[in-house]
This record gives C-alpha cells, structure tokens and sequence, in this order.
C-alpha cells in the first residue's frame, strides 16, 4: 500500500519584508508507514537563512494525554514523534 504522507509548499511574504517558508504536512495515518513520515519530515529541515514553519495533520500525539478515547497509543510510537520533532 502506498504512503499517504503529503506535502505542499508555500512561501509567505511578510510586510516588513520578512520571507517564511510555510510547509504543510500530511502524516500517513498506518502504523507502518510512519517511519517514512518522521524521515520526510526530518528532511524538511534546510540549511538555509529562511525562517520557516510546519503545520498540518501529524496523525500522531506526541504525550498519551492528549488522546482521548480509543484504545492508548503506544509510548514508542509517540517517542518516534517526538524525536523527528526535535531533529527538525
């Protein structure tokens, strides 16, 4: 089965001149694919001098408690989580 991790880039001229880079992502919402999704967004990272930001739809927690209902999520997926965040 195919990923069904997405992305789309915009770029956002401020007024006082400031450029951003906004990226929008799409986690895949399988277990098995999320791997993938981490190592995507791991290389949205650019070594570049243009701010920049992510948003969208992670279909992930990273903290137990932010879930509610369903079954619990398990500790090392929201681990994972975490980890690509702070590498980004």
């Amino acid at each position: 089965m195919a990923s069904l991790t997405a992305l789309m880039w915009i770029r956002k001229v401020r007024k006082e001149g400031y450029v951003w880079l906004g990226k929008v992502f799409y986690g895949s919402p399988y277990a098995h694919d999320k791997d993938e999704s981490w190592n995507l967004l791991r290389s949205l990272k650019q070594n570049n001098d243009i701010p920049w930001f992510v948003s969208g739809d992670f279909n992930e927690v990273m903290y137990g408690f932010e879930k509610k209902g369903g079954l619990p999520r398990e500790e090392r997926r929201m681990e994972a989580f975490r980890s690509a965040l702070e590498d980004c």
